[in-house]
């Protein structure tokens, strides 16, 4: 006599189990993929500022015009622009990148700036509006028609640099007067600054 056929398939109690192991691994595993994706976002967002501070200042020489980048802190924006020579006001030169949501400008708790950049850390000073005035809440950096980084008045500058942090890092954006771009970063909580590739 044939032996009736067992039913195949996984009971209630095993894909229990496997959904609760299923969620301790998933809830293991996020914590670290989300800091791994904030420090994603955070080394994108500098690299892109690097980009567009080097841009601008061959931009400057190429084109041999004033030229800046203006940093919007509180919105968390950049965009840079060149002085329309006819008209000499500044006119926007490209697309306006945003900062990641997680990212701001910033210094979190640091107080020394990196090595051989400046004296006291700190944003760049704020850009002038055409009436020479100056834009409240904003940082610029400024290049001479040579490409040359000058402050507001034209005289040249080796302190330029833009800082942004996700509260765990923090990456710096330095410009010399030779004028040599460099990028560094460092944890939040102690000045121990890296300069990037």
């Amino acid at each position: 006599m044939p032996r009736p056929r067992r039913a195949s398939g996984f009971t209630v109690i095993e894909v229990l189990t496997a959904l609760a192991i299923a969620a301790v691994v998933a809830a293991m595993t996020l914590p670290p993929m989300s800091r791994a994706l904030a420090d994603v976002r955070i080394q994108f967002d500098a690299r892109a500022i690097h980009r567009l501070i080097s841009s601008t200042l061959m931009t400057a020489a190429a084109k041999y015009t004033r030229t800046r980048v203006i940093a919007d802190l509180g919105a968390g924006t950049l965009r840079a622009q060149r002085l329309d020579r006819v008209a000499n006001v500044w006119v926007d030169d490209g697309d306006v990148v945003a900062l990641s949501s997680s990212v701001h400008f910033g210094t979190s708790t640091l107080q020394e700036p990196p090595p051989s950049t400046q004296t006291t850390l700190g944003q760049s000073p704020a850009c002038l509006n055409d009436a020479h005035t100056p834009i409240a809440g904003t940082a610029c950096i400024l290049f001479n028609s040579r490409g040359i980084p000058i402050d507001g008045s034209g005289s040249p500058v080796g302190s330029s640099a833009l800082y942004i942090t996700n509260g765990v890092q923090v990456f710096g954006v330095t410009l010399s007067a030779t004028p040599l771009v460099r990028l560094w970063s460092s944890p939040a909580y102690a000045a121990q600054w890296t300069q990037r590739p």
